[in-house]
């Protein structure tokens, strides 16, 4: 059983409504350049996880966050040759672009938390369950993988 109740999509929806109202508590930079550079950011982290979505539904496995033992196969391809959580590491790089265009500071402070918060409730959790519903396959996978990149 899955220990998080909170799908990971909440958690990037919270965190970003955290770094945007943190704005007025910390010091401001602000600058044509972080804007695009989180725009830059933020077109990126919809590539990877479209991208990610559709390696699911090719493979006709569950994308449900909270419901990994449902994986009828292991996606290895594409993004998730470079990352075992490609939809996670475009959430995280989604932030990061926001950040940059609203709140560098705070939001850096909060996408640490952000990375903490995913990796103790969602990824160790869902490692668990791929681990017994697929094995030494994905025991191989999580050695030559990285976690995020």
């Amino acid at each position: 059983m899955l220990d998080t109740r909170i799908p990971p999509p909440i958690v990037a929806i919270f965190v970003g409504v955290c770094i945007y109202f943190s704005r007025d508590w910390l010091p401001s930079f602000t600058s044509d350049y972080l804007f695009y550079a989180g725009l830059g950011c933020e077109l990126l982290a919809v590539v990877i996880n479209l991208t990610a979505i559709f390696a699911f539904i090719k493979n006709k496995t569950t994308i449900n966050p909270v419901k990994p033992h449902a994986a009828t196969s292991l996606v290895t391809s594409g993004v998730f040759a470079f990352s075992r959580n490609p939809m996670y590491l475009g959430l995280l790089l989604f932030l990061f672009g926001f950040a940059l265009q609203v709140n560098v500071v705070g939001g850096i402070l909060l996408l640490f938390l952000f990375v903490l918060y995913i990796n103790a409730f969602q990824i160790i959790p869902e490692e668990r369950a791929m681990l017994e519903v697929f094995g030494d396959e994905y025991q191989e996978y999580m050695k030559k993988v990285r976690r995020w990149i």
